[in-house]
């Protein structure tokens, strides 16, 4: 999450620019080697309890007493630690863990050409590539994804705090505040559609429109939607059809 907030936050302030190109970067590597040293350490803590199992196993034939059977425990815990002198049990479980993975050139020990070809790779994950940048601020060309960082960027253009900030898009004259900005460029120039309904396909640039549509599904004697799939607003039931029929 740290890394996913550091990212938003440069795309704000500088856009997605060379700095934030190499973070970027930065944290994909890091995200790999934290997979890698999950898997190795999950695989580790399940090898430990399969040898805790085999020796709770052994030693239940074995020892008697309570303080038998810890001594028996704490030896074969050593012996898997101590390296050359492992018992046959580890060194077992160690032989599966090295038949279980395809080498990728840190394993020391390689399986045969046979084995590999054997093994079908499971992809977990496909990292994908930057998103472009398609919307550009008209005083200094900076690129952004979306119509948030884009608005909040345009800000940083106004030497004082103003209530009113107008369109970053050149053809466009309209002015407001961050939060009608924001919306005004989701809805005229980017069309972002965040806001799903949750009884018909319709989407919507805001939660209040996705509200105020919602509630008219609740009010089926005052408002019916229209038939038509390209269209799907809502009409008053006194007016008799959907303005789209009259076109």
């Amino acid at each position: 999450m740290g890394h996913e907030k550091l990212l938003q936050d440069l795309e704000a302030q500088r856009g997605r620019d060379q700095n934030w190109q190499n973070q970027f970067e930065k944290v994909v590597l890091y995200r790999k080697a934290n997979k890698k040293y999950k898997d190795f350490k999950e695989q580790r803590l399940k090898t430990i309890r399969n040898e805790l199992m085999i020796v709770q196993q052994s030693g239940a034939g074995t020892s008697r007493g309570g303080c038998g059977m810890k001594k028996v425990v704490n030896k074969e815990i050593v012996a898997s630690e101590s390296g050359p002198s492992s018992s046959k049990s580890s060194s077992s479980s160690k032989r599966k863990l090295d038949e279980s993975v395809v080498d990728c050139g840190l394993i020391l020990k390689k399986i045969s050409h046979r084995k590999k070809e054997a093994m079908v790779p499971t992809v977990i994950k496909k990292e994908q590539d930057a998103p472009p940048n398609p919307y550009k601020c008209n005083v200094c060309r900076r690129s952004f994804t979306s119509a948030a960082p884009l608005v909040i960027h345009v800000k940083e253009h106004y030497a004082k705090a103003k209530e009113k900030f107008d369109c970053p898009f050149s053809s466009c004259s309209f002015s407001g505040n961050e939060k009608n900005l924001t919306n005004h460029v989701k809805a005229k120039h980017t069309n972002e559609q965040l806001f799903s309904c949750s009884s018909c396909p319709t989407k919507f640039h805001t939660m209040a429109a996705k509200v105020s549509h919602e509630k008219k599904h609740s009010q089926p004697t005052i408002f019916t939607q229209c038939g038509n799939a390209a269209c799907l607003r809502f009409y008053q039931v006194a007016k008799g059809g959907c303005r789209c029929d009259k076109k």
